[in-house]
This record gives C-alpha cells, sequence and structure tokens, in this order.
C-alpha cells in the first residue's frame, strides 16, 4: 500500500514538501531533504475527481510513509506555543475538528484510491496506519498537557495501528531514529 500510495500522492500528483513546511516551521529533521506528503494539499485533487462532500473536506496536516514496514502515518501538528493556558484550548470543539480531519483524510484517500482503482476499502483499512497529533506548548505545561490530551485520542483505537500524541522533540527523535525523515 506505501508504494501505491508514494506513487499516486508522491510521483503523480507531487503533494510533497518538507516536514518544517507541513509542520508550520514547528518540527524538522537534521537534513530536510526527504519527502513528506503535504496531505493539505490533496483536497483539491480529490473534490474534482471523488466528489468526497460538498465542501471541501478537512484533513491532516501530512503524511511520512514508512517504506520498510509498509506502515502510512497520519500527522495532525498543533502549535500552542502562544497558549497561555493548553488545557483550556483543548476544548470538546477542538477535539472534533481533529477527530473529524483523521476520519475525513482516511475516507477521502481510500475513496480516491477505489476510484482510481489502486486500491479496494479493504485493503486500505486493513492497511497498517498510526496517527500522530503532534503539539508544541511551553516548556512548563508540556507533561499536564499531553497527559490530558492523550486520553481523548484513544477513539482512534479501532481505525490504525496505533495513536500517538507527543510533543515536537519526542516525534523529531522518532522519525529520525525511524529514518523517516
Amino acid at each position: 500500500m506505501v508504494n501505491k500510495l508514494k506513487s499516486e500522492l508522491i510521483d503523480t500528483l507531487h503533494l510533497t514538501d518538507t516536514l518544517y513546511s507541513i509542520s508550520d516551521r514547528m518540527c524538522s529533521c537534521d537534513t530536510d531533504t526527504k519527502e513528506c506528503i503535504d496531505f493539505d494539499l490533496f483536497p483539491s485533487f480529490c473534490f474534482q475527481a471523488c466528489r468526497v462532500s460538498q465542501n471541501e473536506p478537512a484533513t491532516v496536516d501530512g503524511i511520512i510513509l514508512n517504506y520498510s514496514a509498509d506502515h502510512t502515518l497520519f500527522v495532525e501538528f498543533k502549535d500552542l506555543r502562544t497558549v497561555e493556558k493548553p488545557l483550556k484550548w483543548l476544548t470538546k470543539e477542538r477535539l472534533q475538528q481533529i477527530y473529524l480531519k483523521v476520519h475525513e483524510s482516511f475516507h477521502m484517500l481510500s475513496k480516491y484510491l477505489v476510484q482510481k482503482s489502486l486500491a479496494t476499502y479493504d485493503e486500505f483499512y486493513h492497511h497498517k496506519k498510526s496517527v500522530f497529533i503532534v503539539y508544541d506548548t511551553k516548556k512548563n505545561k508540556k507533561q499536564k498537557f499531553h497527559n490530558h490530551f492523550k486520553g481523548k485520542m484513544n477513539r482512534f483505537n479501532y481505525l490504525v495501528e496505533n495513536s500517538h500524541v507527543v510533543s515536537c522533540e519526542t516525534f523529531k527523535k522518532f522519525i529520525e531514529k525511524e529514518n523517516l525523515c
């Protein structure tokens, strides 16, 4: 599945950018030369091709492909460095927006792949996927916010292999360790 995604999203549609750019300058790798998929650009292609909804859907910010594990990572970035009270920022409405972005990303991508005859729904939904919500807050607020936010993300467990809420620093270490970026 990862090779099909690479072929369509990177080679055909050219939806690539650096992690630094996709994360709105929150995260960067030691070398910002490897390709990540700027999934915010995808709805304009899919909206015309597969008409998922009447309005342009909301999507996660990026996709990182792990070729060696045939694993797709859907990533949403939240920059909370200027938010004084991150716990108060995390309202029910904001959580629902995040849930909606993940669900619409899956739905839109699966429908696009099926309509292009690149995969079946079963292939897409049985493919190994993870969701990463990557945040950056003021240093003294991180742990309390992390624990609160992480408890809210278990809704994705039925859809994905893993759902993670991680700080930007932890995410950078992970992608460098896994040689993903």
